[in-house]
């Protein structure tokens, strides 16, 4: 363990010194340490193993608390559990983050798990604060399931429902449950997604699954399922707190009428016994938290249920001055709430001050760490943070640890990641200093991986601990397990009724649900889709499913039906094919002629290109990396580079973008950096001089803020080489612009340009490499329609060092509007406002003032002056402004990493994708963001609005929003990138189909030789019911998204895999899904035989019937097979040889399984092929 070996550097003196001052029992027992690492290195001291019970440390607030456990961690190789604050307070009536509510119930049970012996539990004095339900009630609601074991199966259910769960379909997100037959999937709160299987009530089987493919993972033999909510309650413990629910509010309303607040008295009691209607029938809602002491009562708290030996408070001054502040600002959030009508005065009994909570605490040791020296017990340590290395890492830290190591110090460096700790050891090796990771002492550098704040220098043990902020400036920062994935959307193109479709060959209909039908004496499932006639109507059958598409095209207008059997659509197609065909030629034409040019070949990366990208403080997602790879492979080409960069704002294309250009600048080549305006021109500006600081390169902003003798230098300069990294607007195009020697250029947002600067454009990029970046993403069906004639780099990992936004979806309520805004300056950040119209922003920013008159606010709207415009944004990113109230100009362009609070006004009015990219603007850094989407009081929203809110609320987690909410906005990308003279043509054949014909057009187009023919669909006709009943799968879009997997499988092994996933998700198969499947393989065979026709035939005067297989006359079989399968089946089977020779087999009855599996076995020997392994291959 990492603390034994750095133990082992402590001198004996100061471990007896620590330890012998924690067993004084004195009143005001004071720790003395400068903030930083050392805090956590003297708190592992103080908890060593000889306490039998766990220390609790309070911190002042959620960051402190993070990096406190994570350094725990590192010190002690032990979990530090961070018990976080509710986001919401008991009164509020907005949604509480499952995350964190899933987080909060986590831990508080770990603390009871004293089997566990868990040692270490963080938190802030907020969340010590709050009351909290008895222990005891939290272990009797725990749903335990164990292989074998019996439970009462509808019972449970009704229990999931009790504890918070909500029933679903599919599940699909947190606290989500589904029941499908003997099948029950559950996603807690925290921890994975879990399948129970039964057998009547016994538990059969239990295993995770990943609700991104609804596959089974692991199996176990036991699980624990958390409540879902933090009240849960009984029908007894009801009663009992309704009677006093009861009295208290007709106290309350004795008040309110005797003052004659008749109206806020009677929404009072509205308001209460509605609440007591929902508790009677079991529903959790928000606000409920409100009523917990009613039923519980106010003293059971945090340090109830953790039971410490130790608790340590950090900067406990701070502590108490925060708690207080805070208690002042909820009892006068209260007072205004209580006045009309909202709630009731126990409300605020829900919190404890400090005082109380430290008087519950007073038979336990405690201690406070504070930066400044207390009274004689105090002990104060001789800790200190060493300095940050000026300078290059590889001279300035080897100088340093060689002197200490003169001075006979001891030395320990302790960094973030492998190939930190990689390259180190490089630099230790290269100056001859010895080194290990195995143990520490005189004379040797002990090196390890870890992540810690700081370092720490003790000047009482000649000790020094150096890590990634002495080194490097930072830890590689990575993601904290902390919340479970969110909501996961399986298919963006799921059908749903109503839903506009594009049928290949019939045109655009609007989609109105699936039937089964009997047709023939066989039952088959069909999709029905209205077409503009009276009664037109075509019933596709499942098998032809890849023939619809969803309709998406670049617009929110509805698109105009198709009548069947015209010839309107195919003039439509003939059209839209005559423009993708000369698109196809033209991107053949450009792509053929850039690779013709000769450009810049740089030179493989060197070891100072990988010093400086090693010095990036965050962890490289997986297709930043893969992006940063493609670019880098372009730039050492001799050909000219030519990539577009697409991904969101905030994904990490600028780091992209600052590693090429170092690459270029390091060559002595010139870069070139043009952005749409002057304010992400500041952006970047400051970004890169941040980057690139400790190296000499010159880096320059032309700009109109920048005085005119600077942006007159700047011009001198780059035209003599002495600016290596020049970031502009389109004044970079100007005509008076030289550079001495160019390499790269990189343009921000060229959508964002006009058709003349695109023009300008073309003449600077000519011979140099160019990146395109785009924070408008590219839908993958496009990219892949392009593959081969646009190189493209897709950035659509979140970064890992984010929080998913805490989004709100809620009726405008001043008081709630307060709270967020105050939550968010007592952190010292700041807040958008979003009101979108111009015509009363002002009174709107009035209002806010009102609210807060503390605030700092400002407004900004496209109507204003551009100066004005750009100066009042330019004054928000420098933090003279609190909160920007303005229209969603903030929609794109700006990134600033302090604003973590949204409030949008009317976000019924918006759509979906603006919603979206408005909640993109906070949440930039590792902090907690809020987003607030507002709605009238008593407004009936209708039922797209309701849509729309609902699903920017369920889909907060990073990339699963994405993948929803983003589905408009890559369509605006697609339109873009293929230019706005295919926005009728997209719009007339919808979108996908329009990349599917461009895909077909380019690789027709690259194809050399003879285009094969298309493959014609075998006919079979066999009475026989194949299809998935409604007793089996209920829901219409999991059936539809089933159909189109079987539809899409091309091999007998996928087939196999998807028939086990069926098993695994809803159970054994059915007879008629069984017959699906048979059929699916009876199709794939035919194929591979080319097989013209399956059909049966009645034999003349009999009853029996015969079932005639046609080949092609170019069928693959040979004489060999044929032989083979007559002497298997001699006395079964017939051949007739000619041109397009036929097979017969008598007697044929298809709802035997022995027939079936006659025909399949046949067939098999035919093609050569093996599908008898399995449940239900061999057998059928």
């Amino acid at each position: 363990m990492l603390n034994e070996k750095i133990l082992q550097m402590l001198s004996p003196q100061t471990k007896d010194q620590i330890v012998s001052w924690r067993e004084k029992q004195t009143p005001t027992n004071n720790l003395v340490i400068p903030s930083g690492s050392g805090r956590s290195f003297v708190i592992s001291l103080l908890a060593q193993k000889e306490l039998k019970g766990p220390t609790l440390i309070v911190c002042r607030n959620e960051d402190r608390a993070y990096r406190m456990a994570q350094d725990i961690e590192t010190w002690t190789g032990e979990k530090a559990f961070v018990f976080p604050q509710r986001e919401i307070l008991p009164f509020e009536t907005i949604p509480e983050s499952p995350q964190v509510v899933g987080q909060r119930i986590q831990v508080l049970y770990k603390a009871l798990e004293k089997k566990s012996n868990n040692r270490f539990f963080v938190t802030t004095s907020q969340a010590l604060q709050s009351a909290l339900v008895p222990p005891q009630v939290l272990e009797e609601v725990v749903l335990r399931f164990k292989v074998g074991e019996r439970i009462a199966y509808n019972k449970t259910i009704q229990h999931l429902i009790n504890i918070g769960y909500k029933r679903f379909p599919q599940v699909t997100g947190l606290g989500e449950f589904s029941v499908r037959g003997d099948i029950l999937d559950i996603f807690p709160l925290s921890g994975e997604p879990v399948r129970i299987e039964f057998f009547d009530d016994e538990v059969d089987s239990i295993r995770f699954f990943d609700p991104e493919d609804q596959r089974s993972t692991e199996p176990v033999t036991e699980i624990e399922i958390l409540p879902a909510r933090e009240c849960y309650f009984d029908k007894n413990n009801i009663a009992k707190g309704k009677e006093k629910i009861l009295h208290e509010l007709q106290e309350q309303l004795t008040k309110l009428r005797a003052q004659n607040y008749f109206e806020e008295a009677d929404e009072l009691e509205a308001k209460v016994k509605a609440d007591l209607d929902k508790f009677q029938n079991g529903q959790s809602f928000d606000g409920e938290l409100g009523y917990l002491i009613h039923f519980y009562g106010r003293e059971h708290l945090f340090l109830e249920y953790v039971k410490p030996e130790l608790i340590i408070y950090e900067d406990q001054e701070d502590l108490v001055r925060q708690t207080e502040y805070w208690l002042q600002e909820i009892g006068e959030s209260l007072t205004l709430l209580m006045e009309k009508g909202r709630v009731l005065p126990s409300v605020f009994e829900n919190f404890h001050s400090l005082s109380e909570i430290q008087a519950a605490a007073k038979n336990i040791r405690s201690f406070s760490i504070s930066e400044v020296g207390g009274d004689k017990d105090s002990l104060e340590l001789r800790l200190r943070q060493p300095n940050i290395y000026q300078g290059p890492v590889e001279t300035a830290f080897p100088d340093d640890v060689e002197e200490r190591l003169h001075k006979l110090m001891q030395v320990g460096v302790i960094v973030s990641t492998t190939e930190r700790q990689e390259r180190v050891t490089r630099i230790l090796q290269d100056r001859k200093l010895s080194f290990s990771s195995e143990k520490a002492g005189p004379g040797v550098v002990f090196v390890q991986s870890g992540n810690l704040e700081s370092g720490l220098e003790s000047l009482s043990d000649n000790l020094v601990i150096i890590t990634d902020r002495e080194l490097f400036g930072g830890a590689k920062r990575k993601k904290k397990p902390i919340f479970s994935q969110g909501k996961v959307l399986h298919s963006k193109d799921q059908l749903k009724t109503g839903d506009y479709v594009v049928h290949v060959n019939h045109g655009i209909g609007r989609y109105t649900g699936m039937n089964t039908l009997e047709i023939n004496g066989t039952h088959k499932d069909y999709l029905v889709i209205q077409y503009a006639g009276e009664g037109e109507k075509l019933y596709i059958p499942t098998e032809q499913i890849q023939l619809l598409q969803k309709y998406s095209g670049l617009s929110d207008d509805a698109p105009k039906l198709n009548k069947l059997g015209g010839s309107e659509w195919q003039k439509v197609k003939a059209r839209v094919n005559a423009s993708v065909q000369a698109m196809a030629e033209e991107l053949i034409a450009l792509y053929a002629a850039r690779e013709s040019i000769r450009g810049h070949a740089f030179s493989p990366d060197d070891d100072f290109q990988k010093q400086f990208e090693d010095e990036f403080p965050y962890q490289e997602t997986p297709d930043q990396l893969k992006s940063i790879n493609e670019v880098k492979t372009d730039m050492v080409k001799p050909q000219p580079m030519e990539r577009l960069l697409c991904g969101d704002v905030g994904y990490g294309k600028t780091e992209v973008a600052i590693r090429a250009a170092f690459k270029a600048a390091s060559e002595g080549k010139q870069v070139a950096i043009l952005v749409p305006t002057t304010i992400l021109g500041m952006q970047h500006y400051n970004t890169f001089r941040e980057r690139f600081r400790n190296y000499p390169f010159n880096i320059r902003l032309l700009s109109r803020f920048q005085p005119e003798s600077a942006n007159r230098d700047t011009l001198r300069k780059m035209a003599s080489g002495g600016v290596d990294i020049v970031i502009g607007t389109h004044r970079l195009l100007s005509k008076d612009i030289k550079f001495k020697d160019l390499g790269l250029v990189i343009i921000d947002e060229e959508q964002r340009f006009g058709v003349s600067q695109k023009e300008k454009l073309k003449y600077l990029r000519k011979n140099v490499d160019v990146l395109t970046m785009t924070a408008t993403p590219i839908p993958r069906t496009l990219h892949m329609a392009l593959v081969g004639v646009r190189d493209m780099s897709l950035i659509e990992t979140p970064p890992e060092d984010r929080y998913p936004v805490r989004t709100y979806v809620t009726e405008y309520n001043p008081e709630t509007v307060r709270e967020a805004i105050l939550r968010e300056l007592a952190r010292k950040g700041q807040v958008y406002f979003v009101f979108n119209r111009v015509q009363g922003i002002e009174e709107m920013a009035a209002e806010v003032q009102n609210l807060v008159p503390e605030a700092r606010i400002g407004v900004a709207h496209g109507q204003m002056d551009e100066k004005y415009l750009e100066r009042v944004m330019v004054q928000f990113m420098e933090r003279e402004y609190d909160i920007l109230v303005s229209t969603t100009i903030i929609e794109t362009g700006l990134d600033i990493s302090n604003v973590n609070t949204l409030i949008v006004y009317n976000a019924d009015h918006f759509g979906l994708s603006q919603l979206y990219q408005l909640r993109g603007r906070v949440g930039r850094t590792n902090r907690v963001a809020y987003a607030y989407f507002t709605y009238k009081p008593n407004k009936a929203l209708n039922e797209d609005a309701q849509k729309r809110l609902s699903a920017i609320r369920d889909f907060t987690e990073l990339g699963s929003g994405f993948k929803l909410a983003m589905r408009d906005l890559e369509i605006r990308g697609a339109g873009n990138i293929l230019g706005p003279e295919q926005h009728g043509f997209i719009a007339a054949v919808g979108f996908e189909l329009y990349c599917q014909m461009l895909e077909e057009a380019v690789a027709q187009r690259k194809m050399v030789g003879e285009i094969e023919p298309e493959e014609q669909d075998p006919q079979i006709n066999i009475t026989l019911d194949g299809y998935l009943p409604t007793s089996y799968i209920a829901d219409e879009g999991q059936k539809i998204e089933i159909y189109k997997k079987i539809n899409d499988v091309n091999d007998l092994d996928s087939l196999t895999k998807l028939e086990d996933e069926m098993i695994d998700r809803f159970g054994d198969l059915p007879e008629e899904a069984e017959n699906l499947l048979w059929f699916k393989r009876i199709d794939m065979l035919a194929r591979a035989l080319i097989i013209e026709e399956i059909t049966e035939q009645r034999e003349i005067g009999r009853d029996t019937l015969t079932l005639a297989l046609r080949f092609s006359a170019k069928s693959p079989i040979d004489g060999n097979k044929i032989q083979q399968a007559w002497e298997k089946y001699r006395n079964k089977i017939g051949f007739v040889h000619g041109k397009s020779p036929q097979l017969k087999l008598a007697n044929w009855q298809p709802k035997t399984r022995e027939s079936r599996r006659l025909l399949l076995n046949i067939l098999e020997i035919l093609a050569g092929a093996n599908t008898t392994k399995g449940k239900n291959r061999g057998d059928l």
